[in-house]
């Protein structure tokens, strides 16, 4: 999990480098990123007290952009339970999009994290990467990122056993869809 914590490293300091303001989620914001609540009817083990666990924000950037976040780390109640991040980066020019999609990609490879790129088989958007993440050559999870004209999405989950063709079909792409309505 260190290795992720150079990828959140890397996606917090494009957050700093644009000045920003944080506030609490609201609700429709919340419904586009994929939580822990979303896991539970597919299986997914959450301790009693998930919420505990969970940290969300909405920054608005100096420069107008606005990024939500979604991060559920509940490995201090113990093995077993699903590790999720969720971004979604709203910016206000294609070269700052471009951008931050670059610092996803160069935060993953800093992490050293090992990775099976699965792209062929899930594509979103103008550019995205699909990965499965692995330890000694066994799925534990995936991360997805794309960008999508103005918008960067990025998905990790790792830590719970998981059909990600079903992720994909039920949680995913519906939030993506979704994306795309509102941003047009």
């Amino acid at each position: 999990m260190r290795r992720f914590a150079a990828l959140l490293l890397a996606l917090a300091w494009l957050g700093l480098l644009a000045g920003c303001a944080t506030t609490p989620l609201a609700p429709q914001d919340k419904a586009i990123l994929v939580t822990a609540a979303d896991l539970q009817p597919m299986g997914a083990t959450l301790p009693a007290a998930f919420a505990d666990f969970e940290r969300t924000n909405k920054t608005r950037r100096i420069d107008g952009g606005v990024e939500l976040e979604y991060h559920f780390d509940a490995r201090k109640a113990g093995r077993g339970y699903p590790y999720i991040y969720t971004t979604i980066n709203q910016e206000t020019t294609v070269s700052s999009a471009v951008a931050a999609y670059g610092a996803v990609k160069a935060g993953l490879g800093a992490t050293g994290v090992e990775t099976r790129d699965d792209s062929g088989h899930f594509r979103y958007g103008d550019w995205s990467y699909f990965g499965t993440l692995l330890a000694g050559g066994e799925a534990q999870g995936f991360i997805f990122y794309m960008r999508d004209s103005l918008t960067v999405y990025t998905l990790m989950i790792s830590g719970t056993p998981m059909d990600v063709d079903i992720m994909w079909k039920q949680l995913l792409l519906p939030r993506l869809e979704m994306l795309t309505r509102i941003g047009s």
